[in-house]
């Protein structure tokens, strides 16, 4: 069962990185795309 809660974590970082990647893409700011304006 903690396997199963780790490939969750895992699967939820992946996508926290993908859309960083994805605004950093749009915006191009900073590394994760979030910046105060």
């Amino acid at each position: 069962m903690a396997v199963l809660l780790l490939l969750q974590l895992l699967e939820l970082l992946k996508a926290i990185v993908t859309l960083g990647i994805g605004l950093e893409g749009l915006e191009g700011t900073s590394s994760f795309g979030i910046e105060e304006k």
